[in-house]
Parts: C-alpha cells; structure tokens; sequence
C-alpha cells in the first residue's frame, strides 16, 4: 500500500524549483490517548521535510507520521497563505479537499472554523501574547471554543496547537487524523532536528505505549499474518492459549466481524471487507487481550 501512496502521489503532484525558500524541517511529537481500549496510548510522531510539491495551483509540503499504529507514511500535505494554513488529507490514496487548520491572521475577539475529519469548530481569539521557540519570537493565540467558553486552546505561530499538529480544535471532538477516537497533547516540537519547545508536564518526548507487562509476554506467544492481507489473514498461536473469541474494529472503534474460539492455527476470511486499516483483537478466556493493526488491501 505505501509503494502505491507513494506513485499515486508523484503523479499528482510535481516539484517545485530549488531555489524556492524552504522553511525548517518540522516534527511534532503527539502523545495520543485513544477513547477505545483496543489500542494503546502511544506517541505520535508527525514530521515534515524540505520535500514540496503542487497540487490544485498550490504548493504544499508533505505530512509524514509513524506510531505503533500508523506506517512511516504521508498522510496528508499543508500549506500556508496570507497567515492561514491549510490541509489537505490523502484518503484512499487520493487528495481529498483542502480545509483550514490555523488562521495567524486573526485579530482579538475574531474566529477560526477549523475542520478536522468531519467537524467544524469554531474558535475565538481571546487574547495574544508571544514567547521565544528556536531562538525567534512567535505570537501566541489564546482561544476558547465557541460552543462552550471554558474549553480553551493555545496556538502558538509556526508550531501549531498544544494538542499537535494537525489537532487544532478537536479537544470538543477527539478524533485523529486517521480517525481514530483518541485525545491528543503535544509532548514536543523540533525544527531542523533541534529541539524547540517541550511539554513542561511530561519529562519525555517519546512515551512507549502503554501495555501490561503480561500481554507483552502474550504478544510473543502468537503471529498475524499475512499484514497486508488482501483475502485470509492467519492467527498462529505457539502454544495452547484458550482464544475465547476474536473481533475486527474499524479505526473508530466499531466492531465489523465477530469469530469465535480458535485453534492453534486459524485462518480468517475478510475479503468481504473494505480496503482501509483495522484492528483486529484476540480475546483470551483468561481476560488477557491481544490487538494488531491490519490493513485490508
């Protein structure tokens, strides 16, 4: 699937001259806490390089993220025009519309309609300060959201939200850019691979997903595969487990086939599925759970 993301996207878009000023690399590191348990909290991270292109009359740089549940794919391109920046997600492998994420072009008291998925918020500018990122003076936006006043955001100029990039104004609809059902906060920012800002509530800028030590014993007593599947996928177990059910979830958490107790080996038909990412989960008669990230080609 990422060979074919990657020519459909050569093909869409062309590369622009050299010369053209190239603003610093990016990389934000988002701590993602999903709203389902089937998969881990885990830190995100979403970076972009000095690769452009054009697309629809627009130059865009690429959005590239990588986690225990997504490939170290491109995910998305972004742009920015006369202080607003705009994104553009790849959804199926095609760019679907562009929609805005930030707007620096905002005076107190105005307000931002942001899109992230299927939701629009808006959000209003209370106040602006500044603060120093990578040794420059960045403003800063304090907002509220417009359907409930106490639910704020902090913007700050050139990084983004303080729930990551491309976040801004999901904090009243925790969805992600994969949609999954998550909540998310900035642990850590970078431009050109020095470190520009931290999250003064966490000590790290890379948590591990967090797992019971027994289900990272458990991970090693069986395999999934093949991954990507196109037909059957085949769940090997190395020893005897009582497997008292499997299930497959779409990313936003619902279940779309049950099974149940399987043998040591056993062979799953979901060529009746979509294309997309799933996630398919082992249920033990013991309580211990078992979740693996599959994509259905």
């Amino acid at each position: 699937m990422k060979n074919y993301l990657l020519t459909i996207i050569a093909l869409l878009m062309t590369a622009i001259s050299a010369s053209a000023q190239q603003p610093a690399n990016q990389q934000w590191n988002v701590y993602v806490t999903p709203t389902s348990d089937i998969i881990p909290r885990c830190t995100m991270i979403y970076y972009s390089d000095n690769r452009f292109g054009t697309y629809a009359g627009h130059t865009y740089r690429l959005l590239y993220g990588q986690s225990d549940i997504i490939d170290d794919d491109p995910i998305g391109m972004y742009r920015e025009d006369n202080g607003k920046v705009f994104m553009r997600e790849l959804v199926n492998m095609t760019p679907s519309e562009e929609y805005l994420i930030y707007d620096w072009s905002l005076n107190v008291g105005d307000t931002a309609y942001v899109q992230l998925g299927n939701s629009n918020t808006g959000l209003v500018l209370d106040a602006e300060t500044d603060t120093v990122v990578n040794g420059f003076q960045r403003r800063v936006f304090h907002l509220h959201y417009e359907t409930n006043a106490d639910l704020t955001e902090i913007w700050i100029e050139g990084m983004g939200s303080e729930l990551g990039f491309p976040f801004s104004g999901t904090k009243n609809n925790p969805v992600s850019f994969n949609y999954y059902p998550m909540t998310t906060e900035m642990l850590c920012y970078y431009e050109d691979d020095e470190l520009s800002w931290d999250n003064p509530d966490f000590d790290e800028c890379v948590i591990d997903g967090v797992l019971d030590v027994n289900e990272h014993d458990f991970c090693h007593d069986l395999s999934v595969y093949p991954n990507p599947v196109f037909e059957i996928v085949n769940i090997t177990f190395s020893d005897d487990i009582d497997c008292q059910s499997i299930e497959i979830y779409s990313v936003d958490g619902r279940i779309v086939e049950t099974y149940g107790r399987a043998s040591l080996q056993t062979a799953i038909d979901i060529s009746d599925l979509n294309p997309g990412v799933y996630i398919l989960k082992v249920n033990m008669a013991d309580g211990r759970e078992f979740t693996e990230r599959i994509v259905k080609e």
